[in-house]
């Protein structure tokens, strides 16, 4: 993405992963978007809604820096 102005700005992105699979970040990216709706879907009203109805959401961590100290946390979660 190139956007002229004053600053210009350059962003060059890749989707990468070291997990083996080259469409895993993909779908990493994918998952993270209805995961952080979740919240928004169970606070509105009954019926069918569109991504449109819900309210603006977005990445938050999901994780404290003490759940990454963790013992218990690095035991279950970091294993591949």
């Amino acid at each position: 993405m190139v956007i002229d102005g004053e600053p210009n700005i350059r962003v060059d992105m890749s989707l990468t992963s070291d997990f083996g699979d080259s469409t895993h970040a993909g779908y990493v990216v994918a998952v993270t978007q209805v995961t952080t709706a979740i919240p928004a879907v169970c606070a509105a009203p009954a019926g069918v809604l569109t991504y449109l109805d819900l309210p603006p959401h977005g990445a938050r961590p999901a994780l404290t820096a003490a759940d990454m100290r963790t013992a218990r946390f690095r035991r279950t979660t970091l294993r591949r």
